[in-house]
């Protein structure tokens, strides 16, 4: 009898201990698939955010420094091509062709940067670095230098055509005063910042408005005749959310053209209604006519 209850004993523990490595095995397997769809909704997402390119200031070398340098380089092949003529030296012609032909290389290199604008440097497609500072400087000529113009730009938008919220068809035209603030992130992050201004510009009126009447319907809501002022200064705010992706700050937004082309009345809507409700009873009682003659 006790032999069998020990059997029953170490049966049970056995079954208890099976069970427990199953679930342990089944706890680890869902805690690795949590881990992995993490990772892979991390990889995924990172893939889907856009990469903001960061502005980092360079100082190249002294232009000043490298011009010198190449002013005693051309003195020194011109003396050697003299002495070449005394001491009966072959091999001096080609060293004298090929430091010329390099020092014209060299001077490719050379520029100015002014006080109002940056001077992008780009290498095999990729950002090497902004020059803020003014001054003369060499940069291996290989590398590609952008200009961009940090003054102050205006671009007009005219005649935009469109319905407000209403219905009724107006006519818009804006102004807008605006800048690069960030010459890497206008070059790299968007493909024309020029286009990119104006196309946006034209999207964010159009959407803004189309929110708004022409003339007030009530006192509680803004209207783009009489409530001009604050219309372009939430444009303004708008424009800037959209503006900073590409390093550009809008400085001042304004209404150069706001004319009512056609205006939707009140009657007029009713009569429509009506038309259309005429015809389509017209219409029904054209088609039972038509299937009691067939």
């Amino acid at each position: 009898m006790r032999n069998i209850s020990s059997k029953l004993n170490f049966k049970y523990f056995l079954i208890y201990y099976i069970n427990y490595l199953i679930m342990e095995n089944n706890y680890l397997t869902s805690i690795n698939l949590i881990e992995s769809g993490q990772e892979s909704l991390n990889s995924n997402t990172s893939n889907h955010i856009e990469k903001s390119t960061i502005e980092k200031e360079i100082k190249p070398c002294s232009g000043w420094l490298i011009l010198a340098f190449l002013v005693i380089s051309y003195i020194g092949c011109y003396i050697l091509y003299l002495l070449s003529s005394y001491l009966s030296l072959s091999y001096v012609v080609p060293i004298v062709f090929l430091n010329i032909i390099l020092n014209i290389i060299f001077l490719t290199g050379l520029f100015s940067r002014d006080s109002k604008e940056v001077v992008i440097l780009k290498f095999c497609g990729k950002y090497r670095g902004t020059v803020k500072k003014t001054g003369f400087y060499w940069v291996f000529p290989l590398i590609i230098r952008k200009v961009v113009s940090m003054e102050s730009r205006n671009s007009n938008i005219d005649k935009l055509i469109f319905n407000d919220k209403l219905g009724n068809t107006i006519e818009i035209g804006i102004f807008i005063v605006w800048r690069v603030t960030n010459a890497a992130k206008a070059l790299f992050d968007v493909d024309d910042y020029n286009k990119f201004v104006i196309s946006n510009s034209e999207s964010a009126l159009k959407r803004l408005a189309c929110s708004y009447p022409y003339n007030k319907a009530d006192e509680n809501q803004l209207s783009l005749k009489i409530d001009t002022s604050i219309i372009m200064h939430l444009l303004k705010r708008e424009l800037q959310a959209i503006f900073d992706k590409a390093g550009i700050e809008v400085k001042e937004t304004g209404v150069t053209n706001l004319a009512l082309i056609h205006k939707i009345t009140h009657s007029r809507s009713k009569r429509e209604q009506g038309d259309v409700a005429s015809f389509s009873e017209e219409k029904s009682e054209e088609h039972i006519r038509n299937i009691g003659n067939y």
